[in-house]
């Protein structure tokens, strides 16, 4: 069965029972399972109807499977999503890239979408991605949304050869999304500090930097193209810029009015893509 995303009052009710809790280091250990888990929300008709155009496959990961869609032939070219999200997110674009003369993949990452599991994180993502470049072949280039972003480019310093990057909406560090998972859940200070400490535990002391687009942008020799909105309501403009400074071969495109998800729709940033994708 599918998560579906948390009501207001689901949040609200989970935010009560962390505050209330008499052992900081459990609630701590609640927190970090919930850093984890993925919710699906609802897929409009309309996201259906682009994505009945694909060809759909399943591949073969682990204990369970990886979902794709694909359209068009020629190039390979890859489309990521965020976090919470899915390849359909992804299908205007990869569309439009098909139309280009590519042939585009989108994919759903572990515990998004139509592929399996409840819960993944960071090291998950980068092995499917690692995975599908080793199914599939190499990839022209990369299209990412949100923290996709993140296992990306941890992928491409892991060996993996892209010659063309784009980043829609991407987060310059881990801590703002944490801050902003912490908030939501109104944890203590006691408890982030345990939280924290467990992430570090998991992942490395140098967690945070490892997994830095800020910090990885600066080992990027590919050019890049980072867009993002002025008005993005998760993730400020600011990261752009951040990154931007640290990516010595980025160029950057600014939008505004379309937040953080519909500017994945817009037609201009659509054609950007597209039109930087397929430049010499």
């Amino acid at each position: 069965m599918k998560n579906t995303a948390p009501s207001v009052n689901e949040f609200v009710t989970l935010s009560t029972q962390l505050i209330a809790e008499k052992d900081p280091g459990s609630a701590a250990a609640l927190a970090e399972q919930l850093w984890r888990t993925t919710y699906r929300s609802q897929i409009a008709d309309s996201e259906r109807a682009l994505l009945a155009s694909a060809h759909q496959e399943t591949l073969r990961y682990g204990s369970g499977v990886l979902n794709t869609y694909t359209w068009g032939t020629g190039t390979p070219v890859l489309l990521l999503h965020g976090w919470n999200g899915r390849a359909g997110q992804m299908a205007e674009i990869a569309i439009a890239m098909a139309e280009a003369g590519f042939k585009a993949t989108a994919l759903d990452f572990p515990a998004h979408g139509e592929s399996s599991g409840h819960e993944t994180d960071v090291l998950e993502m980068i092995s499917a991605i690692q995975h599908l470049n080793q199914v599939k072949g190499a990839f022209h280039s990369v299209i990412t949304h949100s923290f996709g972003s993140v296992g990306l480019l941890q992928a491409v310093l892991q060996g993996m050869r892209v010659d063309r990057v784009v980043c829609v909406s991407a987060p310059a560090d881990i801590e703002t999304l944490l801050d902003k998972f912490t908030s939501l859940l109104k944890l203590s200070d006691q408890v982030i500090s345990l939280l924290k400490k467990r992430l570090e535990k998991t992942y490395g002391v140098e967690f945070w930097r490892t997994y830095s687009v800020q910090e990885m942008s600066r080992q990027m020799t590919m050019p890049g193209l980072l867009i993002h909105d002025s008005d993005d309501e998760y993730i400020g403009i600011g990261h752009m810029f951040e990154i931007n400074a640290a990516w010595q071969a980025s160029d950057i495109l600014s939008t505004q009015g379309l937040g953080h998800n519909k500017i994945l729709n817009d037609p201009s940033v659509i054609r950007a893509i597209t039109q930087f994708c397929c430049a010499e």
